[in-house]
This record gives C-alpha cells, structure tokens and sequence, in this order.
C-alpha cells in the first residue's frame, strides 16, 4: 500500500540532524587522519625517511579537505607547513618548490586566525620558519627575510610575559635576525628589532624573566657576530655578567659569558677580555658535572681560546693546557659519535703545532695517526667540509713530519692530499686553495 506523501517517514531522520551528523562524521575523521599523520610523522623522524613523510602529506591533505571547521582546517595547514619542512632538511638537495609550499600551508593556518588563539605565536614562527627555508634555498627575496623578521618580532611581542615559550620565541628571532645580518641588514634596523625582545624581557616576572634575558643576551651576541655590531656584544656580555649570580652553580651562563669575552677580543683584540674569558671558561668547567657533554663541550671551547691566545703571545703553556683538555674529550667520546671526527681533528692540529714549536716527531705521528682515523670517520660520515679540513691537517702535518724526520715519501703524499681536499671541498674553496697555496710554498725549494 502507497504511502501519503504528506505522511511523515518515522525511519527518516530529520535534514538538520543528517547535515549535523555528517558534519562531526567528517571532523571525526579528519582528526583521526591528522592523528596518523602525526604518528607518520614521528616516525619519519627517528628513521628519516621522507617516504613516511609523504605518506603523512597525504593523510593531511585530506584531513583538511574533508573537515569543516575552519578553526581545525587551520590548525591542519600548520601541521602541514611543519611536516613539509621537516621533509626538506631530510632532503639531501632542498627543493625550493617544497619550501615554497610550506610558505602556502602557513599562510593559509594563519589567515583569519585570531591572535587570542593559543598558537596564534606558533603559526608565526612556522611561517617565519618556512621563509627562512626558502631563503636558505637561494631562491628567497629580501622581502621574504624582512617578513621571516617581522613574524618573529610579533611572535615575541604577542607571546604572554609569564610563557615558558618566551625564551625560545627571542632566540629564534636572533636566529632570523642573524640570517638578516647576513644579508646587510643595517645595524639601525636591527636595533629597532630588537627593541621588541627588550620590551617583553622588561615585562617578564620572576623567574622567567631571569631567562628571558639569557636568550636575549644569547640572541645578542650571536647576531653582533653576524652584522660586526660591538654594542650588541657589550650588551650581551653585561646581561650574562648581570644574571651568572642567578643561575649558579649552572655553567651555562659562565659558558656563553666566556664564549662572548672572547668574541670582543675578535672584534676589538682586548687582551683583557681573552683573560676573562678564560677565567670565565676556566671556572665553567669546575663547576660542571665531571664527565657530562656540557663539560665536554666547554673543555672544547676552553681549549680553542686557549690554542688561539697560543698563536697570538706564543706562550707555550697556553698550548700544552689545550692539548691535555682535548686528549681528554677524545679519551672520553664514544667510538661511532660524529663528533669524534671533529675532535680528533682539533687535537691533531694543536698536536702539529707543538710538534713544529718543539721540534719533537712524536707528537706529529699521534697527530698524523689521529687524522688517519678521522679521515676514515668524516668518508662514512659523507660531509665534504669535514672531509676537506682532514686532508688539509693530514698535507700539513705530513709535511711537518717530513721536516722534521727527513722521511722520503712524505711531500708527494700531502700534495696528494691538498689536491683532493680542493676537490671536495665546496662552500670553503676559495679558503682551501689560499691555504693549499701557504702549505705548497713549504714544499718548494
């Protein structure tokens, strides 16, 4: 029997309720794809497989193409702009095109997002991060690095005053900052960008403000390292002066104190300020737990500062104090950890350099036998700067053993070496054909 039509249908559910239920079917399953694009993602991560990535790209993308809420699709482009970008530094070649599609995804998770939302700072930084990528590609325009500056300028100046995330927020405009610098942004400019950091560090209450100025200083100094600009030096070194009482018996500060005394002695050559900066390195490293990688990592930098005031007055005991700080990173570096290459490189060289002060072959055959093992770790490690600088250290100090000892063989070997190492060699030719050229002269009669 016919139904009337203008009977209602008691198993038909009214158009609200099935556009309502379609609606949170949809978001539902939108969340569920962005969920396993985040597990692909972390994945890719510990594996570094872009394939993971792709398979994640894929799964976002159509989480945003189904949802539909506005709110969430947003929060989608961001996660999209970031998955992009992490598959690009996995790239062996960035691809500039890549790059500019992380730019589109941010743009998009901003557009009309209000900056009361919780991650209204966190759109900004992505987008100032995608810029930045795109710079780094040589494919970027000054227009994108002054728009990468002023999204982190606003990031900061919007980030609530108590956030932990304030600290990272001024380093990561340092960072940007520092790209600019590099690019001849002038000091005025600069400065003005600064002002925003300040103001924040100004407002910032207890605690966080303590760190807040850390990252500022830190901020500081590596930007006036960039751009040649000594008051931003200044400036950092008295916040690191003013907060060190803070944050003892923490090495950090006393690090980065020391590590910027010693950048004024680059830029001004202040005797002074390198026997601060030691003293300061020196007491960094007492204070820091025995064996950690932080006093690892500060005996490196000590020994550093230590070898170059070394070549600077030639005070022999400056040299023999690196090298026994340097044998005792090697010592204590793992076999297999990339930073074994780099270590025994730095040792190798101060090794050479008493080797030609003293005269005595010993210390030049552990220097050549550290290289040797190096130059074995820096091919597995496929880095071409690193491999390069090996067979830098491996010509000269072959040729000093050869002065010293009268060994036959010696001279070709390093020519050898030098010729390979201006092969490989790619962002530093111009430096190793200088250094090749100094090295050659020992060689003529």
């Amino acid at each position: 029997m016919a139904r009337d039509r203008d009977t209602p249908n008691p198993f038909r559910f009214p158009s609200a309720l099935v556009r309502r239920a379609r609606r949170r079917l949809r978001n539902r399953l939108a969340a569920h794809w962005n969920d396993r694009a985040a597990t692909w993602m972390t994945r890719a991560e510990e594996r570094a497989a872009r394939r993971r990535l792709r398979r994640a790209e894929r799964l976002l993308r159509r989480a945003i193409k189904v949802t539909t809420s506005e709110r969430t699709r947003r929060h989608f482009y961001l996660n999209l702009s970031l998955l992009l970008q992490q598959r690009h530094e996995l790239s062996l070649r960035g691809d500039p095109l890549e790059a500019g599609e992380a730019v589109t995804a941010a743009r998009r998770a901003l557009a009309g997002l209000s900056t009361e939302e919780e991650w209204w700072c966190a759109a900004l930084c992505t987008l100032a991060d995608a810029l930045l990528l795109v710079h780094t590609t040589g494919t970027g325009t000054e227009a994108q690095l002054e728009e990468a500056v002023h999204c982190m300028v606003r990031a900061v100046a919007d980030a609530p005053r108590g956030s932990d995330e304030l600290p990272a927020l001024i380093v990561r405009l340092g960072n940007a900052l520092e790209r600019s610098a590099d690019s001849g942004t002038d000091i005025e400019a600069l400065d003005r960008a600064f002002d925003a950091a300040r103001r924040a560090v100004a407002e910032a209450p207890g605690e966080a403000r303590s760190m807040a100025r850390f990252a500022l200083a830190e901020a500081l100094c590596s930007v006036a390292s960039a751009a040649d600009w000594t008051a931003a030096l200044d400036e950092g070194i008295e916040i690191y002066r003013d907060i060190a009482p803070e944050f003892s018996p923490d090495s950090g500060v006393l690090h980065a104190l020391g590590t910027a005394l010693l950048l004024r002695d680059e830029a001004e050559n202040d005797p002074e300020a390198v026997a601060e900066g030691l003293r300061v390195l020196r007491e960094a490293v007492s204070v820091t737990v025995p064996g950690s990688t932080q006093q690892h990592a500060v005996e490196q930098d000590l020994a550093a500062a230590l070898h170059t005031s070394y070549e600077h007055n030639g005070n022999s005991a400056f040299l023999d104090e690196a090298i026994t700080l340097l044998r005792t990173t090697v010592d204590a570096t793992p076999s297999g950890e990339p930073v074994l290459t780099l270590r025994r490189l730095r040792l190798a060289i101060a090794l050479d350099a008493r080797a030609t002060r003293t005269g005595e072959p010993d210390d030049a055959r552990e220097a050549l036998d550290l290289l040797t093992r190096a130059l074995a770790d820096s091919v597995a490690e496929e880095d071409d700067e690193e491999h390069a600088s090996v067979l830098l250290a491996l010509a000269n100090t072959l040729l000093t053993l050869g002065e010293l000892t009268g060994e036959p063989g010696l001279v070709p070997k390093a020519i050898s070496y030098l010729r390979t190492a201006a092969q490989t060699a790619t962002g530093t030719l111009l430096q190793v054909r200088i250094y090749s050229s100094l090295v050659l002269q020992r060689c003529l009669p």
